[in-house]
């Protein structure tokens, strides 16, 4: 089921409206040229596709209500609107949707994936070393950009050393594919050596067995067990340098968990781009608004993160040197006790985190204004594009 999902989601791009759509100012010239696309066969898709919205924004709409604490008059309101737009009504309480200007700046979920596949050149779109963590961690090390020790990889139940492991203490093994922290697990090191047998779940698949990384001393009120990290994403500018367009912090709700994302529990915050200032503290996928930390009392709203300008120089170094041609990276930096390390790299960053944390649509922000560069040079240079089709993500 989950490869059927994939296949439609990274090679089937809805389109929100019959003919005429819908949509925020900034995708308008991508939409102009999907318009221009539609024949009698994807104009009845369409029609048949809207009217399933319409049938099911209202059962949507009271999950949502349901979830995000809402009443009746919320409904009554948002309901006309997500149908006129094609937008789910979780995303409406997520970014707090009122009127049709807040729809005109903000990007829906259902846009990441063709919006992305449309800006990127056939041979940046989609990655293998941006998909695989292990190709990932080659690259990095060969670039001299900062990650955690790779002490070894465990393949199909072999234990790979690739240097000396640290005995009396942990390491983090995470598996080489996959999203939303699925599979990352913290072990006694000593688990590893010679002779040990192997945690059952390791036997079989492509694991690494890392460094540990820990939180910085002035941040571990917030890290808890986890290691919190900085979403860092870089768009490449009208000059082809990369630049920062959005900020977050992500860092657990609570204990015993070894990773820090929403799908976790996870809480998010805004962080200033000029200082490294932390907002409000915010939960990623519910109600729930915190100037302290739930668990430990920490202070987060206004609160400095260490090593700020660090951590944008490495999201930016690691754009221009691993990924000169990628036009966006969203780069998980680990704020980590000997400074920034580097985690994972993302090709279609989640602007459902990035709009949440901001409290409102990428429209109003540098990232849609260079968005809209892209996708309107992608689509002028190249107005019969096609992409090959993906069958994994």
């Amino acid at each position: 089921m989950r490869r059927v999902y994939d296949r439609l989601r990274l090679n089937f791009f809805l389109y929100p409206g019959i003919i005429r759509f819908r949509a925020a100012d900034f995708l308008h010239p991508y939409y102009e040229w999907r318009k221009e696309q539609l024949g009698p066969a994807r104009i009845m898709l369409n029609a048949l596709i809207f009217a399933w919205f319409w049938i099911w924004i209202p059962l949507r709409a009271r999950s949502a209500a349901k979830v995000w604490e809402k009443d009746a008059s919320w409904r009554k309101h948002i309901i006309p609107l997500a149908r006129r737009w094609m937008t789910d009504p979780f995303e409406f309480a997520i970014f707090d949707i009122g009127c049709e200007n807040d729809l005109r700046v903000i990007k829906r979920r259902m846009e990441q994936v063709p919006v992305i596949r449309t800006m990127e050149s056939y041979g940046s779109d989609h990655r293998e070393d941006l998909l695989d963590k292990e190709q990932f961690q080659r690259a990095c090390e060969n670039a001299g950009l900062r990650v955690p020790y790779l002490y070894a990889e465990i393949i199909e139940g072999r234990v790979h050393l690739r240097r000396s492991l640290p005995l009396e203490a942990t390491v983090l093994v995470k598996p080489t594919r996959g999203s939303g922290g699925r599979g990352i697990a913290v072990y006694p090191a000593k688990q590893f050596a010679q002779n040990c047998p192997l945690p059952s779940d390791l036997r079989e698949g492509h694991w690494l067995v890392q460094k540990h990384c820990t939180a910085h001393p002035t941040i571990v009120d917030l890290a808890l067990d986890a290691l919190p990290t900085l979403r860092i994403t870089t768009i490449l500018d009208e000059r082809s340098i990369p630049e920062v367009v959005s900020t977050t912090l992500r860092y657990p709700a609570r204990r015993g968990v070894a990773v820090d994302n929403g799908h976790a529990g996870g809480l998010i915050a805004p962080v200033s781009m000029e200082a490294g200032i932390l907002g409000e503290g915010l939960s990623g996928w519910k109600p729930g608004r915190y100037p302290v930390h739930p668990e430990t009392g920490g202070v987060i709203i206004g609160r400095q993160l260490p090593d700020w300008r660090a951590a944008l120089d490495l999201a930016r170094d690691a754009h221009a040197k691993l990924f000169p041609e990628q036009v966006i990276v969203g780069w998980d930096i680990g704020v980590a006790r000997d400074g920034p390390v580097l985690i994972e790299a993302n090709q279609r960053p989640a602007v459902r985190l990035t709009q949440r944390a901001a409290g409102g649509g990428i429209g109003t922000m540098r990232y849609g204004e260079l968005l809209s560069w892209h996708l309107d040079r992608a689509v002028r240079m190249h107005p019969d594009r096609s992409m090959r089709f993906l069958s994994h993500g």
